[in-house]
Order: C-alpha cells, then structure tokens, then sequence
C-alpha cells in the first residue's frame, strides 16, 4: 500500500508519497507521482492501483467551497470517489484549506487536528518521523518522514516526491 506524508506549515501543505507499487508478492516503482495538486487541493493515494489511477488521473474532482471541511468531505467529496471506484481498497490524504484530511475507501473521512498525518503501510513510520523531526523545514520534513518508511517497511520505495500549495 505504500505511504503518503502531510504537513501543514504556515498555512502550507506539503504532500510527500513514495513510488511503489505493491500487487501480490511483486513490488514496482511507478513513473507517475502518487502524490498530485487536483481541483485546487493536493491529492496523495494509496491502495489498489486502479482506484488510485482513476482518482488521481481521470476523476473529476469537486471543487471545495468553504464552509465546514467534514461535512464537504462526508457528502460530497467522498461519495463522489466512491462512486467511481466500486469495491476497490485506497485510502486518500487530501490537503485542502491549510487542513489534512483522510478518506478511506470504507467511506471514513477524518480531518486531522494535528498539522501533520501519514497512510499507508508506511504510514507508522512515517508519522513518527514526521512527529520527531520538528527542526527541519516543511518539505525536508516530509522527504524525511517518507525515506524513513522506505527503510523500514518492505512495502515502500523511493524515488520520492513532494508538493506544496
């Protein structure tokens, strides 16, 4: 499954993913980034790779609005997804108006309190590096928490790649 780290820094997102791609007992590295800026928010997925292409590259994704992020996410955001990515497995850290959020293709959605989150099968590693590397910028930040994944966690690797908006 991979991993997807976020920060949020002064009013910034950063998005860090890996590049792998898990299918049974083989591991690839993929050419497209996992991680993309999509209708005015960052987008970085992880999961069963045609979900995550159709939302990465072929879904129309709703512009947010304002107003309150849960809800949006809840009815509108995540119905949308799920609509076009039947049973499959992913889950979806959507950076949107200085917040991280999480969707999972079981239908939760989770905005995070904290500035920061990380999925994944990496996504443990990750968030502790993310947590204990505070000294460093935002996106070396994220580089780091994804590299450290890459290291522990057989299901993740490099190159890796990060946005901001």
């Amino acid at each position: 499954m991979s991993v997807v780290a976020g920060l949020v820094h002064a009013g910034r997102i950063y998005l860090g993913a890996d590049s792998a791609v898990v299918r049974g007992d083989e591991i690839e590295t993929v050419v497209r980034p996992k991680v993309r800026r999509r209708s005015g928010m960052l987008i970085g997925a992880c999961g069963d790779m045609p979900a995550v292409t159709t939302i990465l590259d072929t879904l129309l994704l709703p512009y947010y609005p304002g107003g309150p992020l849960d809800e949006w996410l809840a009815t509108i955001l995540a119905p949308s997804i799920a609509e076009h990515t039947k049973k499959e497995d992913y889950s979806l850290m959507v950076g949107v108006a200085g917040r991280l959020a999480v969707i999972d293709s079981d239908g939760t959605c989770v905005v995070h309190a904290q500035n920061y989150a990380a999925i994944g099968t990496g996504g443990p590693y990750a968030l502790g590096a993310l947590c204990s590397w505070r000294r460093f910028g935002p996106r070396l930040r994220v580089r780091r928490a994804v590299e450290a994944a890459i290291a522990h966690c057989s299901s993740v690797r490099g190159p890796t790649r990060v946005l901001s908006l």
